[in-house]
Order: C-alpha cells, then sequence, then structure tokens
C-alpha cells in the first residue's frame, strides 16, 4: 500500500509559495521558447518523447541564435 506525506500541503490559496528550485522561474514569465525547452525536458523525464520531440522542433522553427542551437542539440539527443 502507498503512503503519502501530505502534512506541507496548505488549503490556503492565497498564500505565497515556496520553490525549491529555480524550475518556477523559467516556467513562468521568461521566454517562451526557454520554457517550451524546460517542459521538453519534463516530457523526456516522464518517458513522453513524441511530446518532447514536437516542442522542440517548434523551437526549432521559432528560435535563433544559441537558443535554436540548444534545441538542435536536445533534438539530437532524441534521436
Amino acid at each position: 500500500m502507498l503512503e503519502f506525506d501530505l502534512g506541507s500541503l496548505s488549503l490556503d490559496l492565497d498564500a505565497p509559495t515556496d520553490t525549491a528550485s529555480g524550475e518556477s522561474d523559467t516556467l513562468s514569465g521568461g521566454d517562451p521558447l526557454e520554457t517550451k525547452l524546460a517542459l521538453a525536458e519534463e516530457f523526456v523525464s516522464i518517458g513522453d518523447e513524441d511530446g518532447a520531440r514536437a516542442l522542440i522542433e517548434e523551437v526549432v522553427s521559432e528560435a535563433t541564435g544559441e537558443m535554436r542551437a540548444k534545441a538542435q542539440r536536445a533534438l539530437a539527443n532524441l534521436r
């Protein structure tokens, strides 16, 4: 049987939230293309390589410069 520790959950929706990592900075309000790449990495981590590939291909088609190169490297790692 699975057990979950729900002690850290709060039902106070107006309270500010703490984040343990910088992921929320990347995923909120930053560069949308960087957000897509971060989301693609999450897709890979859960085993959805097709979803990741679709997002990375969008970044490759929309980005320029270093962001495009980063997306192309990520796409090459999937193949």
